[in-house]
C-alpha cells in the first residue's frame, strides 16, 4: 500500500515540477513579448497562442499534486465538526469524486486529443499548431489527477480501517 501511494505521490510531484517549469517558461515568453512589443517595437505572432497553451497545460498538471496536498476545495467547516474517522470517510467520499472526474476528464480529452490528431486539425492562427499537442495535456493531466485520486482514497481507507497508516495526507 506505501508503494503505491508513494508512487502516485512521486507522479503526482514530477507532473507538478513539469507544470512549474511551463510557468517559467510562460513567464519569460510574456517578459519577451511585452519587451518586443513596447521596447523595440515588433510584436511576436506566438506568444499568445503559446501562452494559451501553456496555461491549460500547467493547470492540468498540476491538479494531481494540488489534490495530494489538500489545495482543492473542501467543505473545511464540516471536516473540523468531525474526528479522525469523518475526515476520513469525507476525504474517501471527496477523493472518489474527484477520482470519478478525473477519470473521465482523461477519457474524453484523450479522445479529443486522437481526433485532433486523425483530423489533422490545427489552430486557425498563423502559427497553425496542431491542436492535439495542447489538448495532450488535459489527458495527461487528468490521468495524474485520477491516480492522485485513487492514492488519497486508499489513504483515507486505510485511515478507516485503523490498518497500518499511511502518513496523512490532506486530500
Amino acid at each position: 500500500m506505501k508503494v503505491i501511494l508513494a508512487g502516485a505521490d512521486r507522479l503526482a510531484r514530477a507532473a507538478f515540477a513539469l507544470s512549474a517549469v511551463l510557468v517559467m517558461c510562460l513567464a519569460v515568453f510574456v517578459f519577451y513579448e511585452v519587451v518586443a512589443r513596447y521596447v523595440v517595437g515588433r510584436p511576436t505572432i506566438w506568444v499568445n497562442e503559446v501562452s494559451g497553451y501553456l496555461l491549460v497545460a500547467t493547470t492540468f498538471l498540476a491538479g494531481g499534486w494540488v489534490l495530494r496536498q489538500g489545495g482543492h476545495v473542501r467543505m473545511e467547516m464540516l471536516e473540523e465538526m468531525t474526528g479522525p474517522r469523518g475526515r476520513a470517510a469525507l476525504a474517501l467520499f471527496g477523493n472518489l469524486i474527484a477520482g470519478a472526474v478525473g477519470a473521465a476528464m482523461t477519457w474524453t480529452g484523450a479522445w479529443m486529443a486522437y481526433d485532433s490528431w486523425d483530423f489533422g486539425w490545427e489552430s486557425p492562427t498563423m502559427l497553425a499548431t496542431p491542436l492535439w499537442l495542447p489538448q495532450a495535456a488535459i489527458p495527461v493531466g487528468a490521468a495524474v489527477l485520477t491516480l492522485s485520486a485513487l492514492a488519497g482514497a486508499l489513504d483515507a481507507v486505510t485511515r478507516l480501517t485503523g490498518s497500518a497508516a499511511a502518513p496523512e495526507v490532506r486530500s
